[in-house]
């Protein structure tokens, strides 16, 4: 399933609108204040806007599937963190234009104000704090040095900031108790957050509590690479797309049991799931290690990063582990001898890897491109993807379909490259596989 643009901007707008209507809401509750002190009344704006971003970002999170499936999971947590972006610049403006006025007029001291607060502000200053630990630890969490676990653990505590936001609101906002426009909104926001709330921890859980699997097998796939086989213990193997993806919960004494998303490497059409999971930190060094029988609990499909049954030329560019959806797809490809119109879909994939040792599915690959017309293999051992070696490779680029996945670095190459040589971002997709 391919997202369109329309869809994009679409959400976009919506997005806007709903910041727009929490300003509005404000204004209206008592307009009469832009006469007196405009000021005052953006920084009620702010925090008001702040409250709603909040609760938008609840929502990012909780994993809906209406949502999930029209945006894709991907998608969704790059918004996430432009609007934990957005939630950081209008909770820092919220007091500052509150008290702006009185500070730099010399009415009242820093000191002073601070002794006038009451509870409501405090625990509105302690959320500020709160929301900066988090965006602190998500954007420099690699230099912290902390681990998958450390770091949701850490996201655990915006819970905390949404109730610290609802009860600063109310307890302070005069409009809000005395019931003008802001009341009505407060509760929305209420509403939506508790059933945010419900959804993610009741409703999902009882989704996938039989959503249990069975180690079936464990084989290397390169030297740090790892095929984990799956079969589900209640017969019903899950219903996904060729390149989606699937939180997993491993139960094992090998590995933390934690939850990690990783993509579907085995095709729709095999009778069991397969997830091929890289050694690259606590919870995957041990992933080699894991015994038939061991539980395994499977969440998804997730993610919209498919061809699906559209038709043309695809290029799949992959870089290391990158190629797990498009293995997905070639051998979903393979097994259906796809056609569209009389037509075999044609696909050229380029791999890049540093060594031959990384190439994962080699073998695979290689008995596909052989028994195949439609597929064509392009290696890259030791060097980059190129923008010479792209035009070399592809004919009719502009009209050409990208799917790339890889480390991000090297996805921001190569779809730099591909934006130098003329494809429109409509014909570029791309999917993050960490979600950190």
């Amino acid at each position: 399933m391919l997202l369109s643009k329309t869809k994009l901007w679409i959400l976009l707008g919506l997005y806007l609108l709903f910041i727009l209507t929490a300003a509005v809401v404000t204004v209206l509750s008592s307009p009469g204040v832009f006469k007196f002190d405009a000021l005052y009344k953006f920084g009620q704006i702010f925090g008001v806007v702040s409250l709603s971003l909040l609760v938008v970002q609840q929502v990012l999170s909780a994993r809906i599937p209406l949502i999930e499936k029209n945006i894709g999971h991907d998608r969704l947590m790059r918004f996430h963190h432009l609007n934990a972006n957005f939630i950081l610049l209008f909770v820092l403006a919220h007091p500052l234009s509150l008290f702006f006025r009185p500070l730099f007029s010399g009415r009242i001291k820093i000191f002073g104000l601070v002794k006038s607060f009451g509870l409501g502000q405090w625990l509105g200053a302690l959320a500020i704090l709160l929301i900066i630990l988090i965006i602190i630890t998500a954007v420099f969490s690699k230099r912290l040095g902390l681990r998958y676990d450390q770091w949701r653990k850490v996201h655990l505590v915006a819970y905390v900031v949404l109730i610290l936001g609802f009860v600063h609101s109310y307890m302070i906002g005069s409009d809000i108790l005395t019931r003008q426009h802001l009341y009505y909104w407060w509760w929305f926001l209420a509403a939506v957050s508790v059933s945010a709330l419900f959804y993610l921890h009741i409703v999902r859980p009882h989704r996938f509590k039989k959503s249990i699997y069975e180690v079936a097998k464990v084989e290397p796939n390169t030297h740090d690479v790892t095929n984990v086989y799956l079969k589900p213990l209640n017969g019903k193997k899950l219903d996904f797309k060729p390149g989606q993806f699937a939180f997993i919960t491993i139960y094992s004494k090998a590995v933390l049991r934690e939850e990690h998303p990783f993509t579907i490497s085995a095709s729709p059409t095999e009778d069991h799931l397969m997830f091929s999971i890289k050694s690259s930190g606590d919870f995957t060094a041990n992933v080699h290690t894991l015994k038939e029988g061991d539980r395994v609990k499977v969440e998804g499909p997730y993610g919209v990063f498919s061809i699906g049954d559209h038709r043309g030329h695809f290029v799949f560019i992959a870089g290391g582990i990158g190629i797990t959806p498009f293995r997905s797809m070639l051998r979903f490809v393979a097994d259906q001898h796809v056609k569209v119109g009389g037509v075999a879909q044609e696909i050229t994939l380029i791999y890049a890897n540093k060594t031959k040792e990384d190439i994962a599915f080699r073998e695979e690959i290689a008995a596909i491109k052989k028994s195949s017309k439609w597929l064509k293999v392009v290696h890259v051992v030791g060097g980059f993807v190129t923008k010479e070696l792209v035009s070399a490779e592809v004919s009719n680029i502009k009209r050409t379909k990208f799917f790339v996945c890889g480390p991000p670095p090297m996805m921001a190459a190569v779809v730099g490259i591909l934006n130098k040589l003329g494809v429109s971002s409509n014909y570029i997709y791309t999917e993050k596989f960490s979600l950190k």
